[in-house]
């Protein structure tokens, strides 16, 4: 099976990420309920955006349940 071009770039930035979050969690003394707790407000708030360009493309700032 031959890889897609950008599978081992993936690869290596999640591995990064991962050792940035083990040292920021310990640097911090988070407990995984806490890392979770900050790891899915970041998501969330990505996605809403995405979810504002999705369905207003020619207005991504109005907000996504807005008509």
């Amino acid at each position: 099976m031959e890889l897609h071009r950008r599978t081992m770039m993936v690869k290596g930035a999640e591995l990064e990420l991962k050792w940035f979050l083990l040292h920021w969690a310990e640097r911090h003394d988070l407990t995984w309920c806490e890392i979770a707790r900050v790891l899915t407000e970041q998501t969330q708030t990505c996605l809403t955006f995405i979810l504002r360009a999705e369905r207003h493309p020619e207005d991504p700032g109005k907000k996504a349940d807005q008509a």
